[in-house]
């Protein structure tokens, strides 16, 4: 679907890149040159070539000097992005392996890695790397699709109508998994059922969609349009195929019990999402309890960490709505530290709430869990500091608290991070 602008030597493609720091200098590497809001890959094309790259793909005819690429192989095309992501499709269809979808508003990167620990034993995994999941992450992450994988395991996000479409097509999974629905990028769609029926789209092709039925939005969407047979529930309700309920050290899930590492809800609901696609692979229990006891903890998600002057860090820069907050307030108050507990929260971006009512619910948040201050960081939220009747400082940047910090005087507290990436 392109123009042939230059033509030179047959290369196998072995390796797609769309990012110009990343050290692959190959023949068999086909460069994408995007062009961007902030960037132009058009700017590289030098570059790559001086340090070996010899396959382009382009968009924008006028910024390819050819004299400057005697031995590179150029395709013109309208778009690099839909290019990248037609190759991806057409590789994704040479395999017919089990292939496990994942998208909804959070805990797509943890359901991921953690069916990929889960799972590793009984089958040679090919997944999306660290969180992959945009219009260029997914292409990049399913051309790393092999003849030795058996199953394969990728996330999709979308924050605006109609992205969903491109990625199903090129993920095509046989089994889907709907982790949760929240407010998050909620301004890219008229209404939440809209952003429920969107993300959805990811499954015309599953065989499978597993979700929790206690998510009444996502269950309603999902029951009303999808068959029946392809339907795979769990929750707290009798009319689930598999029924859950939380036990003092563990969880009962439709009468097999499991001793699990944690007590926070957002793991638990996490974890069950991994058990229950484990249940339908026909894994036995044993082999899955042996396993969840060895989950390795994922970065970016809850992590606590023993800092200095008798501190700890519940590092969650993760996401940033007032669910993940919520969740992370929750966390917070089980670790049952005699320590001050400090909150470092920034601005709270593409919630669909106005800010106004969006702080108000912060505000409440942190007042219910006894929090003890309040470090604030963004322009939005220190606009309604009015709102907040704990103590509180409030810095404009980043960078105006990291001056300020030595002077805080932080020792023997617990605090928790939060915030965007």
């Amino acid at each position: 679907k392109g123009e042939i602008l230059q033509f030179r030597t047959e290369h196998a493609v072995e390796q797609l890149l769309t990012d110009s720091r990343v050290a692959v200098f190959s023949e068999t590497a086909l460069f994408f040159a995007i062009s961007g809001k902030t960037h132009d890959g058009h700017r590289f094309l030098k570059d790559l070539y001086e340090k070996g790259i010899r396959q382009f793909v382009v968009e924008n005819e006028k910024l390819v000097d050819l004299s400057l690429l005697p031995e590179a192989n150029i395709l013109l095309v309208k778009n690099a992005v839909t290019a990248l992501q037609d190759i991806a499709a057409w590789h994704r269809h040479l395999f017919s392996i089990p292939t496990i979808g994942i998208t909804g508003s959070n805990a797509k990167t943890i359901v991921k890695e953690w069916l990929f620990q889960l799972l590793s034993p009984d089958f040679s995994i090919v997944k999306s790397p660290k969180s992959y999941n945009s219009q260029i992450g997914v292409p990049l992450s399913v051309w790393q699709m092999r003849p030795e994988n058996t199953l394969a395991i990728f996330e999709a996000g979308v924050s605006q109508m109609g992205e969903m479409d491109n990625l199903a097509t090129i993920i095509s999974p046989t089994i889907g998994i709907f982790t949760n629905i929240g407010p998050a990028h909620a301004e890219g769609f008229p209404s939440l059922k809209e952003k429920i029926a969107q993300k959805a789209r990811l499954f015309s092709t599953a065989e499978k969609i597993i979700y929790c039925k206690d998510h009444i939005l996502v269950a309603s969407y999902l029951e009303e349009n999808f068959p029946s047979q392809k339907l795979v529930s769990w929750g707290n309700s009798e009319a689930t195929k598999y029924k859950i309920e939380v036990e003092k050290d563990g969880i009962s899930v439709s009468g097999k019990t499991f001793q699990i590492p944690f007590r926070d809800a957002a793991s638990i609901e996490n974890l069950l999402h991994c058990v229950v696609l484990m249940l339908e692979l026909q894994i036995e229990h044993q082999p899955i309890q042996n396993r969840i006891l060895g989950l390795a903890n994922i970065p970016m998600r809850l992590e606590l960490k023993a800092g200095r002057h008798n501190c700890y860090l519940i590092d969650d820069t993760y996401n940033n709505d007032p669910e993940g907050l919520k969740i992370a307030l929750q966390f917070m108050q089980q670790q049952d530290m005699k320590r001050r507990k400090v909150v470092i929260l920034s601005d709270m971006l593409e919630t669909g709430l106005s800010s106004h009512v969006l702080y108000e619910q912060v505000a409440t948040l942190l007042k219910d869990k006894n929090i003890d201050l309040l470090i604030a960081v963004g322009p939005e939220i220190g606009e309604h500091q009015h709102l907040f009747s704990q103590k509180a400082l409030f810095y404009p940047n980043t960078e105006a608290l990291l001056e300020q910090l030595s002077g805080l005087h932080l020792h023997d507290s617990l605090l928790l991070v939060k915030g965007a990436r």
